[in-house]
């Protein structure tokens, strides 16, 4: 658990607070340790504070509701014969927080696991889970990246992004092989300028998943 701490720490999604602040807010962290896959995942709370009736979502606009339909998506997946799903990962996290907003994302944190240690304080500096907020953001970044990269990649790319997704999970058919694979290989690099990763891929054909051309991770 200690070196998933550390790790997380590498990741350059908080840094510690160093000078005064005029206002702050604060939010709970919690590793949780899973045994799928031996992974252990931040658990951020932004519903409950210790003592007070405050909570961060209750400061939080949501924004606009760019989350698309769950049926339409659905129904577009079930359209054509060759079909595939993929997630973008840790979506929230990809998404920056402007510097004059982070004070609000405060944690204590205490180095190395340590709780006989003084706590430090630190902020997040990307989108968090469970935040009211964060969905828009993140919806709003995707199709900001489909926009501003559908010139290089294609209409048919963009269209990708910005219907066959339900906020990070996305489900889409094509009618061949050759339009999988090609739609696959673009639109992960349009992802990747937009700094964004696609994975956990799969795949209703095996023809599609021999193409060395998309690079499929089997994670």
């Amino acid at each position: 658990m200690q070196k998933e701490y550390r790790r997380f720490l590498n990741r350059n999604m908080q840094q510690m607070i160093k000078q005064e602040r005029s206002a702050m807010f604060g939010t709970s962290l919690i590793m949780v340790s899973t045994t799928l896959r031996s992974l252990t995942r931040s658990v951020w709370s932004s519903i409950t504070l210790l003592n007070t009736s405050e909570t961060l979502n209750k400061h939080l606009l949501q924004g606009p509701d760019l989350t698309n339909n769950l049926t339409g998506v659905l129904c577009r997946f079930r359209q054509e014969l060759i079909a595939f799903i993929c997630d973008i990962e840790a979506m929230f996290h990809q998404v920056k927080v402007n510097e004059e907003h982070r004070d609000l994302l405060c944690f204590l944190w205490w180095e190395d696991a340590d709780l006989t240690k003084e706590p430090k304080e630190h902020r997040m500096t990307v989108d968090l889970f469970r935040a009211t907020l964060s969905p828009g953001c993140a919806n709003f970044a995707s199709k900001v990246t489909a926009n501003d990269f559908e010139r290089e990649f294609g209409t048919t790319t963009a269209d990708f992004l910005h219907n066959n997704f339900y906020v990070d999970d996305s489900l889409k058919s094509v009618s061949s092989v050759e339009e999988a694979v090609k739609l696959i290989a673009n639109v992960k690099q349009m992802c990747n300028k937009g700094g964004f990763r696609l994975h956990k891929f799969m795949l209703n054909s095996k023809k599609v998943i021999r193409r060395p051309r998309i690079l499929l991770e089997r994670q």
